[in-house]
């Protein structure tokens, strides 16, 4: 993040934040089994599923830390 920020391509943001905000995002999705099951009714958490997220949580957070 620091040599993205030194290079300016993103923005200064706080890594301890940013840290917690990816680590609790992948923690819900990938360790919350019941809430998939009983909200979406999703029993097996497939590896397109994960990839999906992947792609999504990369791209929402790299996008609000560009400059």
């Amino acid at each position: 993040m620091k040599q993205g920020q030194e290079a300016g391509i993103f923005r200064d943001v706080n890594p301890m934040l940013f840290y917690f905000h990816l680590n609790g995002a992948s923690d819900q999705i990938f360790h919350n089994h019941t809430t998939l099951n009983t909200t979406f009714g999703i029993s097996n958490f497939t590896e397109e599923m994960k990839n999906d997220f992947i792609d999504h949580l990369t791209e929402t957070l790299l996008s609000g830390i560009r400059r």
